[in-house]
């Protein structure tokens, strides 16, 4: 009788083995993709599920307030650049700047070459005012701006670098700062490298804001992926950088006051400050595809 229920589980595993091989070798690659991650499996914020309120209207401040699902869900989706596509912003009298902090989550793909560019938030019209970069030389993060038709950061005009090296295939959340003196970057909430002070009696300029890109097709698009970008005119302190690199990619603005635009990226361009100032998407698309290479802070 033993012998007979060997023989049967011998030619089980004959009949059966490579096919429960071949599945255990599948379950892996999905699970190192992140197809049965917990994150595959949480609860996803819908597009405009969290928003500030502005009762007064845009650029109000008074009893401004977050509404909605608000508590730092996943986004449902990020914007998808891949190289090709860009959002543009478009000119509006609150994004003209002359302190501001700049912040977005960014997951490059590959980096261009070592002296390429990959400009995730920018305000630009023929000349840049400021732009939040990667992929330069590394990929490396560059805060720069244009003063009195001067750049300035990331080792022009000798202002030293502003940025350090930056992975590939992970999400990384990146941020500038200037208070009308020093362009600070950050990355994961971390000073990134040095800061770079212009010299003084400069001011920004005015031009049009673009998410992922510096002016449209062909210019330093980023190849990769861009979500929760956030634009406040003043210059947020390292704590408050802080902070909002711990909520996550899909964390909520802070500091609501000196907000002035926020895309979330999650399912279309649209701007949820509360000042309308929706963007205009040209071969962009949002992925819902898009844990892999996220951890949370």
């Amino acid at each position: 009788m033993t012998n007979k229920k060997s023989q049967s589980a011998m030619e089980y595993l004959m009949t059966y083995g490579w096919a429960i091989l071949i599945i255990a070798v599948v379950l892996a690659a999905l699970f190192q993709l992140g197809i049965f991650s917990s994150f595959s499996l949480a609860p996803r914020a819908q597009p405009g599920a969290c928003q500030v309120y502005r009762p007064y209207g845009p650029g109000s401040i008074s009893l401004i307030a977050l509404t909605g699902l608000c508590n730092g869900e996943l986004p449902q989706y990020v914007g998808a650049f891949n190289g090709q596509g860009y959002v543009n912003v478009g000119q509006h009298t609150l994004l003209r700047l002359r302190t501001l902090t700049v912040t977005a989550w960014v997951n490059l793909i590959s980096i261009h070459g070592p002296t390429s560019w990959q400009d995730a938030v920018s305000e630009y019209n023929g000349g840049s005012d400021w732009i939040l970069r990667v992929n330069e030389g590394g990929p490396v993060l560059h805060t720069l701006v244009n003063l009195g038709g001067t750049w300035y950061g990331s080792g022009y005009s000798g202002c030293g670098s502003s940025g350090g090296a930056l992975p590939i295939n992970k999400w990384i959340f990146v941020a500038m700062t200037f208070n009308g003196y020093t362009i600070t970057a950050y990355g994961n909430g971390a000073l990134n490298g040095t800061t770079c002070t212009p010299p003084p009696g400069n001011t920004l300029g005015y031009s049009n804001l673009y998410l992922g890109s510096n002016g449209g097709a062909g210019s330093e698009i980023v190849n990769g992926s861009v979500a929760n970008v956030q634009i406040y005119n003043t210059s947020l302190t390292a704590n408050e950088i802080q902070t909002l690199y711990i909520e996550g990619i899909g964390g909520a603005p802070t500091v609501l006051q000196n907000l002035v635009g926020w895309w979330p990226l999650n399912g279309n361009a649209n701007d949820y400050s509360g000042n309308n100032y929706n963007g205009t998407a040209t071969s962009v698309f949002y992925t819902s595809q898009w844990t892999s290479g996220y951890s949370v802070p």
